[in-house]
């Protein structure tokens, strides 16, 4: 019923709109006229052009302003041409010819009225209450925590491994294939070509099986956070694993004529795995630190990194100290919280520190407004917030 009664109105309202624009009426030669209905005429015409003006901040609500505060009210002007013969209230002459001019003057306003409508609805969509507010852009405060450089870590035990793995990375060095890689993912070359040995030469000893078992198997699992980019993350469009350090351990793999298998892991758990030997290795942008160093054999540092904070470039927040009473993200088992749990003053200051199993997820809870901060690697936070800008 109320879709009957729904196209009936719109058919009556395109009825009255033909009537008006070819001047159509029925018994216009007996046009009926009283002093209450010219008087409603100026009053009308003004009361739909305020009501238009207020309907314009509710844009959806517009097109049922206009039907019910133009078209009804002409249903009343032109009532009287359902009647035969004139009230008398004017000669039948004039009440003719006023008619007629009546219908081109109604045509007009109508013609008006809808301009001023068009115009004012153009005008408020540029309104700043309907305009869409600037997008919140991310930055990397300058102040650091700390400096560090990344590394390859392998089993204590698996030093004839781990300086196979470092000679393969020194010739790639050399013959200008890492520099290639780097600037593939970086747009610059930012190998580490002249670094030092982290914990002097590795010398493997005799009975050191850990590469020849290795050569026997014909691969090698490297362990990593496959949501840490550039080093090492899913490619959204094939789901495979992809970035600078697989591109640099694939390379290695190469060379030492073995296939390499990347195997996801609990970052914060990345030492049982390694202890296990679920894995052969870790290369995913792990940070080399004394804790580290006394549980793994590492042979150089192939890339310098710094935790950085990053936030919100309408925060407020401009250097570390500027962090004092806020919600702090970080990576669970990460450098990160090595590097703020070095500076005690500044972690007692944060309201709160919320730990995350990746860098991705406490950057959209960033961006979703749950925490004021992230403290991250400078590589992946530089990542990250280019190609989210993008």
């Amino acid at each position: 019923m109320a879709c009957r009664a729904e196209t009936e109105t719109v058919m009556t309202e395109k009825r009255v709109l033909t009537v008006i624009w070819t001047g159509d009426i029925p018994g216009s030669e007996h046009f009926r006229l009283s002093l209450i209905r010219l008087l409603i005429m100026p009053v009308f015409i003004l009361h739909s052009s305020v009501l238009i003006m207020r309907a314009v901040p509710h844009s959806g609500s517009l097109q049922d302003q206009i039907r019910h505060f133009i078209f009804w009210p002409h249903l009343l002007i032109f009532g009287c041409c359902q009647n035969d013969g004139c009230s008398g209230a004017l000669p039948e002459a004039v009440c003719s010819a006023f008619g007629d001019f009546m219908k081109q003057i109604f045509a007009l306003c109508l013609i008006l009225v809808t301009a001023v409508a068009m115009f004012a609805g153009c005008v408020g969509s540029n309104t700043p209450e309907s305009s869409e507010k600037e997008p919140v852009t991310y930055v990397i405060l300058d102040e650091a925590l700390a400096p560090e450089s990344y590394g390859v870590g392998m089993r204590n035990d698996d030093i004839a491994l781990a300086a196979a793995v470092q000679k393969a990375l020194d010739d790639m060095s050399a013959d200008g294939t890492a520099a290639a890689i780097s600037e593939k993912w970086f747009g610059e070359d930012l190998f580490l070509h002249n670094a030092d040995w982290v914990e002097g030469e590795l010398v493997p000893a005799e009975n050191d099986t850990s590469l020849q078992y290795i050569l026997d198997r014909k691969y090698m699992i490297v362990g990593l956070d496959d949501s840490f980019p550039p080093m090492g993350f899913r490619d959204e469009k094939t789901n495979e694993i992809v970035g600078f350090d697989i591109d640099l351990a694939k390379e290695v793999g190469k060379r030492l004529g073995v296939e390499v298998r990347f195997q996801p892991i609990d970052w914060s758990a990345k030492e049982m795995e390694l202890s296990q030997k679920k894995i052969d290795m870790i290369w995913n942008g792990m940070t080399i630190t004394d804790e580290r160093v006394a549980n793994m054999a590492f042979g150089k540092p192939y890339i310098e990194n710094s935790q950085v904070v990053v936030v919100a470039s309408d925060s407020g927040i401009k250097n570390l100290s500027d962090l004092k009473g806020k919600v702090v993200g970080v990576q669970r088992g990460s450098s990160a919280v090595d590097a703020i749990d070095a500076n005690p003053e500044l972690k007692a200051s944060f309201k709160e520190q919320v730990e995350y199993d990746t860098n991705l997820n406490a950057y959209l809870d960033l961006k979703a407004g749950r925490v004021d901060a992230v403290v991250m690697d400078i590589i992946v936070a530089g990542y990250i917030i280019s190609t989210d800008s993008a």
